[in-house]
């Protein structure tokens, strides 16, 4: 066959899908392929986790066939999710050459990233290390899968959906039952003669005979009636304890009890009837019988398999004879056992070994704990692996000490051992090497015992080894047992022998809906024209059984014809309910929608299952691999600001199904992140980012975890220290603009230049614009800082420094850091030289027109500057050259007109503002929209948004009614638009009588005072904004100088407020309406976090939230959270005097309600003025005004008469 054709469809995406720890499955699959590849199968290589930096001891390789000397050879393995760390590889690589120096030829660097032999990276990594004499080999990306390719067995493991083969493998669990609780070992000892005359000797064997029964142990007591074989008559015991041994061995018992005296005659024939006719016995009817006939009586009716009587009869056990209580006891715990009650067992065991210290009650002990434990494994929590680990471990140990057991209940214990090695090489290849070589020691009777069999097949299956498999099946009972005849199927299908499938199923004895779906697929493989038919057919047939009905589903392949044929009716049986459904067919059905991503009937059917654990492990990796794909590419989508799928609400719910009770929790703790990622979840997001760099310590996650801090706009160092290691040490440019963002956010500016400055020098020259407008916003935040360099009289470190010989004209760039020494580097245009070079220290301290001798020419200095001001000239000019690139729209024309068109057209946003206007006043949606949307993030527009709807003719400010039902509590939590409206217009100190009652959270503050810091940086670089006209021309709106005034004022006024912190949990929790949470609903609009702490702070207080911004008093509405507005507490004021000039002052605006107060007629003619100018103040107040008045009028006349005296 062309190995070409077997995985046409390598890449790493399926790989990480297919191995959950990619990173340690990585370094697995390359230790395979250096063993296949570069050792030729001929040696095996030792690794330990403390090899410095190779993954196996250099070893030497095989004799070449190019007639070269052999080396010592060694490999490194390298996997990332996402950009390449070189610093990664470079340090293994220095490792090595300072471990292994001269005792390594060759190192073959394995990467799943594709690393150019051109590039400097890789001649970095040579020169390390032909400077020691080791060559390196490359060996990446498309090299590993043309390996793959060859090396069959390691794709089947790494890359095949090994889960799907094992579906069903619960049927399995707990089918290897204890046959025997007695020893059959005969033990040897010393020949002797028995002389009838020697009574005591007589005794003395009759009595081991009476032990070996006591203790189970038949083999003893048949070696020990052979040699008592002729004193039968000396005592009749002896012919007594032959015919136990009989009953034991299930042999004829008519001739033996004649012999019986007549002592024993009664439990004998008592006995012999039993054994005719097998039947449930009870504690009663032999309790005044011998010891003996007590436990031979448990043991044949344990070998009846009737463990429910055994188990049943164990509330009477204090009428058991004494002599008889441990071989019960044992029995009752074997029962539990096979009754797979293996906790129980566990229990009774435990007291038993503590009790007698006899190893048989160890080790079945272990292998009721070990058995319980693959439960747990497969029906669940997979997290519970190492307690396999532990008690495979253990019963390797205590198989040593119990021996004897080994000869009833080899089966038993093989079959055991290699259902942990299989389940346990689900995740690590180490336990199926670990089967083979267990099932290779094993005796010939138990290695072809059908159980034993089966579940090597399965290991050699998950193995990759599918022949090997195949053949240990065929050697199995497949066409009697329905398990084995599917696997036997499947996997002839997967070896591309669909024929032979077909053929093998005509031969099976009893045809299942199982069976017969594993034909439709072999069907299916050949193209049969009859396929669809038949598969119609067969859903048709079975529509009304759910059970039958997923087996058809499972192996359809065409996920259209599923969605077609199968779904429908699944569907429909659906929302018939589940209840009746066992755990069995509830794990079928979730492997089938897994399969066909079918997530909604997913999370149907994990409703009606309350403990998530009791779900098998495969059916678990089935859903998250499900989970995973879609999310992965709808977090692709979302990075790349493409439209997402709102399937991903649903996802999030299964995912926390699992990961709550701690299931695959890394696994689905990654689909989380990425649901919160898409959703716009920005504080879970963090919050699952944080928890997920826990697990992998990866650039990737470290990566976003800054962003989201540079987002909020984080400044504590604390936060962002754990993270910038790991992208400090990345030599990806994209990795270094975040580092120097965040460096940059803590105030380390020295650093944060040097990493802006690192992305560009690690291009190398080639174009990447995503670094580039990195790069652009962080020169912008610069720039200030920048503008305010003092001129340098000479040059210095990290200079450009330009220089002219005659026509040539040379840029060099004085790098003082080590990491920018490779002379090959041409980034920025420039040549790169560090401090190690002469021509550095030349040109230190030298000026403009002076002239150096350099490389044989004599140059003259012309300029110099910071390197930063060099970077900024040369992001420009890739703005100027691709403006589509940075969604910039550039300006550039000869003729005014022209000029002054482009820039209208780019300066208009009248369209948008009307837009917004709209939704504001409730245009088209009735709960509006908050001040904030106008902004889009940008508050630094707060204040000016706010005088555009306070001031603009014909407007209305919503600020909602005044509440009289809720002032007077102990907490007040005023909001932003409360303390915006105060200041802009001085009346903060309206809010001192609350003083001592207000309370803010931690955000309000830091908030403030980045506004403040920004508006007056903003001040600093820029005159004004451009606004259009209406007559076609523009004007330069001047920045407003109070701006910085207003929000320093607030800053001052909060420093005598109580403030509390709000936790990100808090922010994850807040519900605005119910299973709506406010960063689900708000998230992707840029709504400050401090609007949101100002309700949870309120909400938690139980006090009055302050708030003049309709908007938000209806989410607090909503949210039971008492509020009020700045008019609130100008109407309850008593102080008229002080509050008349600011309600007359206020009701020039557009604000929506204004207090209706007045001292005299002349105020309220006045305040009706104010009020009722303007079209939208107008609609808002008549109706109010004729309200009032009326009441006004209905006042005055019942309190004067016509003529105006009081009544």
């Amino acid at each position: 066959m062309n190995q070409s054709t077997i995985y046409p469809n390598l890449n790493w995406y399926q790989f990480a899908v297919f191995n959950d720890n990619a990173t340690d499955a990585f370094e697995d699959m390359c230790r395979d392929l250096f063993y296949c590849e570069y050792l030729h199968e001929t040696r095996n290589p030792h690794s330990d986790h403390n090899n410095p930096g190779v993954e196996v001891l250099p070893i030497l390789e095989p004799i070449r066939d190019d007639g070269e000397p052999q080396k010592l050879i060694s490999f490194q393995a390298k996997y990332f999710e996402k950009s390449i760390s070189n610093s990664q590889i470079l340090k293994s690589l220095k490792q090595a050459v300072g471990y292994y120096n001269g005792q390594l030829g060759r190192v073959y660097l394995f990467c799943n990233k594709v690393i150019s032999k051109d590039s400097d990276h890789f001649k970095k990594f040579q020169d390390v290390l032909s400077f020691v004499s080791i060559e390196l080999e490359l060996v990446t990306d498309k090299d590993i899968f043309t390996l793959l390719r060859k090396h069959k067995r390691v794709a089947d493991y790494y890359f095949q959906d090994r889960i799907r083969m094992m579906a069903g493998v619960n049927n399995l669990i707990g089918k290897p039952l204890i046959s025997s609780a007695v020893s059959e070992v005969e033990q040897r000892e010393e020949k002797s003669s028995v002389n009838p005359l020697l009574q005591e000797l007589v005794k003395d064997r009759i009595q081991k005979c009476k032990e070996a029964i006591l203790n189970l142990n038949f083999g003893k007591l048949k070696l020990e009636l052979k040699v008592l074989n002729d004193a039968i008559e000396v005592d009749s015991r002896i012919s007594f304890y032959q015919f136990i041994l009989a009953v034991h061995d299930h042999e004829k018992l008519d001739d033996l009890i004649c012999n019986i005296s007549e002592n024993y005659k009664e439990e004998a024939y008592w006995l012999k009837n039993l054994c005719k006719k097998p039947r449930d016995i009870c504690i009663e009817e032999i309790c005044g019988f011998s010891p003996e006939t007590q436990i031979i009586s448990w043991i044949f009716i344990f070998s009846e398999q009737r463990w429910d009587n055994i188990v049943a009869q164990y509330k009477n056990r204090c009428d058991i004879a004494p002599k008889a209580v441990k071989a019960f006891d044992f029995h009752y715990a074997l029962a539990l056992f096979n009754l797979r009650k293996e906790n129980e067992a566990h229990s009774v065991l435990s007291e038993m070994y503590q009790k007698y210290h006899e190893s048989r009650f160890a080790l079945y002990d272990i292998c009721a704990q070990l058995n319980q434990a693959n439960k747990n494994y497969i029906y669940g929590n997979a997290n519970r692996e190492q307690n396999v680990k532990s008690l495979l471990n253990e019963l390797d140990r205590v198989k040593e000490r119990a021996k004897d057991q080994l000869t009833v209940n080899g089966n038993l214990i093989a079959t055991i051992e290699l259902q942990s090695c299989f389940n346990l090489g689900a995740t690590d290849k180490s336990y199926i090497e670990d089967a083979i070589s267990r099932y290779e020691g094993y005796p010939e009777n138990v290695r072809t015992f059908d159980g034993v069999r089966l579940f090597m097949a399965l290991c050699y299956d998950m193995g990759g080894n599918l022949e090997k498999s195949v053949e240990l099946l065929s050697q199995c009972a497949w066409r009697e047992d329905e398990e084995i005849a599917t696997r036997y199927l499947t996997l002839l299908i997967e070896l591309k022998q669909p024929e032979k499938a077909i053929d093998s199923y005509n031969q099976i004895k009893v045809v299942t809906p199982r069976t017969e779906s594993v034909y439709l697929l072999a069907l299916y493989r050949t193209k049969n024209e009859q396929y669809e038919n038949l598969l119609i057919d067969a859903v048709h047939k079975f529509n009304t059984s759910i059970e039958d009905l997923f087996f058809y589903g499972f192996y359809v392949e065409d996920e259209e014809l599923f969605r077609r044929v199968v779904m429908p009716e699944l569907t429909r049986l659906l929302k018939d309910g589940l209840d009746g459904l066992d755990m069995q067919t509830k794990a079928g059905l979730l492997a089938v929608f897994a399969h066909n991503g079918e997530i909604e009937a997913i999370e149907i059917v994990l409703e009606t299952i309350q403990d998530a654990e009791v779900i098998n492990m495969f059916v678990v990796h089935d859903i998250y691999k499900c989970l995973f794909a879609v999310s992965h590419r709808e977090y692709e989508s979302w990075r790349n600001d493409k439209e997402t799928d709102q399937e991903m609400i649903r996802i999030e719910r299964i995912s926390n199904r699992f990961y709550e009770n701690d299931i695959l929790k890394q696994q689905f703790l990654q689909i989380k992140m990425m649901c919160a990622a898409v959703s716009h979840m920005d504080y879970s997001m963090l919050k699952f980012s944080k928890e997920l760099f826990e697990y992998t310590h990866d650039v990737q996650t470290a990566h976003n975890i800054i962003v989201l801090l540079c987002k909020r706009n984080e400044t504590r160092k604390e936060e962002y220290e754990p993270y910038l290691e790991a992208l400090m040490d990345s030599e990806d440019p994209q990795i270094s603009i975040f580092a120097s963002s965040a460096l940059w956010k803590l105030g380390k500016y020295d650093e944060a230049d040097f990493f802006a400055y690192k992305a560009i020098y690690n291009l190398n020259g080639r174009d990447d614009f995503d670094v580039y407008k990195g790069v652009f916003g962080y020169h912008n935040l610069s720039m200030q800082r920048l503008n305010q360099l003092p001129e340098r009289k000479a040059i210095s470190d990290n200079m450009i420094v330009t220089l002219k010989s005659g026509d040539e004209i040379w840029s060099v760039a004085l790098d003082s850091e080590s990491d920018f020494g490779d002379k090959k580097n041409h980034s920025l245009g420039v040549e790169h030289i560090n401090r190690n070079d002469q021509i550095y220290n030349k040109l230190l301290g030298g000026g403009r027109k002076q002239v150096y001798k350099i490389r044989g020419k004599s140059y003259e200095v012309v300029d110099f500057e910071p390197r930063e001001i060099t970077v900024g000239r040369f992001i420009f000019r890739k703005i100027a050259e691709n403006p589509d690139k940075f969604n910039v729209r550039t300006i550039s024309s000869e003729n005014p007109e022209e000029m002054v068109k482009q820039l209208l057209v780019l300066s208009d946003q009248r369209d948008h503002i009307k837009k917004l206007t709209d939704s504001y006043n409730f245009k088209d949606n009735q709960l509006g929209i908050p001040i904030d949307f106008f902004n889009n993030g940008n508050y630094e527009k707060y204040i000016a948004t706010m005088q555009y709807l306070l001031y603009t003719k014909g407007l209305a400010y919503y600020a909602g009614e005044q509440r009289l039902d809720c002032v007077v509590e102990s907490r007040y939590i005023p909001s932003l638009s409360t303390f915006v409206l105060l200041a802009m217009h001085d009346w903060l100190d309206e809010l001192d009588l609350l003083r001592d009652y207000i309370t803010i959270p931690e955000s309000y503050v830091e908030f403030f005072k980045e506004q403040y810091a920004s508006e007056l940086s903003a001040q600093m670089v820029s005159g004004g904004t451009l606004v259009p006209l209406d007559d076609g021309k523009f004007t330069i709106m001047e920045r407003d100088k109070r701006i910085p005034e207003i929000w320093e004022r607030i800053i001052s006024k909060c420093e005598s407020y109580m403030i509390t912190t709000v936790t990100d949990d808090e922010r994850i929790s807040f519900e605005v309406i119910e299973n709506y949470t406010w960063e689900r609903l708000f998230g992707k609009i840029n709504i400050d976090k401090m609007q949101l702490d100002g309700l949870i702070v309120a909400n938690r207080e139980k006090g009055v939230y302050i708030c003049d911004d309709l908007f938000f008093r209806k989410i607090a509405t909503a949210k039971r959270i008492k509020n009020i507005n700045f008019a609130t507490l100008l109407y309850i004021n008593d102080d008229i005097d002080r509050v008349m000039p600011i309600i007359l002052e206020l009701s020039k605006t557009n604000y929506l309600y204004t207090p209706i107060r007045s001292r005299n007629a002349e105020e309220l003619e006045q305040l009706f003025d104010n009020l009722l100018d303007g079209e939208m103040k107008n609609s808002y107040y008549l109706d109010v005004f004729n309200d009032y008045l009326n009441a006004w009028n209905q006042a005055m006349r019942e309190t004067f008469d016509e003529n105006g005296n009081g009544l």
